[in-house]
């Protein structure tokens, strides 16, 4: 048995092992604070530097470890997140949510809400139905730059159209005064499509095309 035990253990440092092996789990506390990266800053800050801290010295003896993640730590001061730059960035916010679910042993998740609701994200993908609607209330100035950075799905023609992503190799500045325009043009169209929608009764978005 002793043999097995330490055969066991070697093949597990070296990183050989499968589905039977039984590898010890994590005891950790992996908590996401979320908020928008311009609100709580302070609050923040305390959880990070001084909360978290203060709760790992409680939990040493216990062995457990105690993580707090705030994914705007360490992005400088600029008032545009990297959601507004790269809205496809929102992916790996929600990655890491669910690996805190996943992993922590306790509370996973602290949100802090304040009085604004930030900004207009980009979609990374409009429906095809949703992006004809959209089209038809735009105006021609307006449908080219939707269909300069909204490219339809090439596997699927009948499917949705996708937000290209060229815009990573564009100055920021230049991307800033992108975005917002194509952001206000959404912002501006979905709201008078959902003010049609309800108007009609919620009879569905082809009789507002």
């Amino acid at each position: 048995m002793a043999a097995t035990v330490e055969e066991a253990v070697f093949n597990a440092l070296r990183g050989h092992h499968n589905e039977k092996t039984k590898l010890p789990t994590p005891r950790i506390i992996k908590i996401y604070v979320a908020s928008l990266k311009e609100d709580f800053k302070e609050e923040r800050r305390q959880l990070l530097e001084v909360i978290g801290p203060d709760l790992q010295s409680v939990y040493d003896d216990r062995q457990i470890e105690v993580e707090f993640v705030d994914i705007h730590f360490g992005t400088g001061s600029n008032e545009h997140g990297l959601v507004d730059l790269d809205p496809y960035v929102l992916d790996d916010h929600l990655h890491e949510i669910e690996t805190c679910h996943r992993v922590s042993k306790s509370v996973f998740l602290i949100v802090l809400l304040g009085s604004r609701l930030g900004n207009f994200l980009l979609p990374t993908r409009l429906d095809a139905e949703v992006f004809t609607a959209i089209s038809k209330r735009a105006t021609a100035g307006e449908c080219d730059r939707l269909r300069k950075w909204y490219h339809q799905e090439e596997k699927e023609p009948s499917g949705g159209f996708v937000l290209q992503t060229q815009y990573r190799s564009l100055d920021r500045p230049e991307w800033i005064a992108e975005s917002r325009q194509l952001s206000e043009i959404l912002e501006c169209k979905i709201d008078e499509i959902l003010e049609a929608f309800q108007d009609d009764g919620g009879g569905g978005l082809d009789g507002l095309t």
